[in-house]
């Protein structure tokens, strides 16, 4: 895992051509698009676990997307996981019916769907930080 990434890669070799398949979650997905803009600002080696040089401007961008994936989606993808593994639940569609599941469980489902739009909120606004940066602007 770098930089907090956690999505499944799957190489497939057909003939003579390869092909690189990338499972992840739609917060997932945000996160490492994000990541990859940033990247190319502040240079590839971020997704080696390298810092930005001394002094750039980015530098908590960086560390904030790195929190944000190894703490804060882990945490909910785990808590998500639990939930839907439960019997009874199991196969329910639950992220875009809560009221499917049994009453006991929708307060738990309402706070992990809340902490999933914060999350991508929080992407959303960090990548309009990039552009800033682009622009010459400095990070608040």
């Amino acid at each position: 895992m770098h930089s907090g990434y956690c999505g499944v890669h799957v190489h497939i070799k057909v003939r003579r051509a390869f092909a690189e398949v990338q499972i992840r979650t739609s917060a997932q997905s945000m996160w490492a698009n994000a990541y990859e803009s940033l990247a190319d600002i502040v240079g590839r080696d971020i997704r080696y676990d390298k810092d930005p040089p001394d002094g750039h401007p980015a530098a908590a961008v960086v560390q904030q997307l790195q929190h944000l994936s190894i703490k804060v989606i882990a945490s909910v993808e785990e808590r998500e996981q639990r939930l839907a593994s439960r019997p009874e639940v199991h196969g329910l569609p639950w992220a875009t019916n809560i009221d499917l599941l049994p009453e006991d469980l929708v307060p738990a489902a309402d706070s992990l769907l809340a902490l999933k739009a914060s999350i991508l909120t929080t992407l959303i606004d960090i990548e309009a930080d990039f552009h800033a940066l682009k622009r010459g602007m400095v990070f608040e």
